[in-house]
């Protein structure tokens, strides 16, 4: 099974910050793959991002290839507000759930 890492935010815009880190987890919790994962809205911004949706999928699929990671289009497809926790239980992931991990929740747990 693959090892996958999911890293999800607004990126607007992605930027070596956002990079460095998928990078970081990748090689420090042996991932075999990275999914960088825009949000459509979310959920602690109080103004909407300055580029669209669309602008921003492209970014992030640009910057993830030149690193050998992927985009994944799956919160931009939800019309709810987005969380990348619950995204990963959505019924498109069901079957593959066991081998993700979620970056964010991985650092949150280390820095307590």
């Amino acid at each position: 099974m693959l090892r996958t890492g999911i890293l999800g935010g607004t990126f607007d815009p992605i930027h070596l910050g956002h990079l460095e880190a998928a990078d970081a987890a990748k090689r420090h919790l042996q991932l075999d793959r990275v999914l960088l994962m825009p949000s459509r809205t979310p959920p602690h911004r109080s103004v909407e991002p300055r580029a669209s949706v669309f602008h921003r999928f492209a970014m992030t699929a640009l910057a993830a290839a030149e690193r050998g990671m992927l985009a994944s289009d799956l919160e931009l497809r939800r019309k709810a507000i987005d969380e990348g926790m619950i995204t990963l239980r959505a019924n498109e992931l069901r079957k593959v759930k066991d081998g993700l991990t979620s970056i964010e929740e991985v650092v949150r747990e280390t820095v307590k």
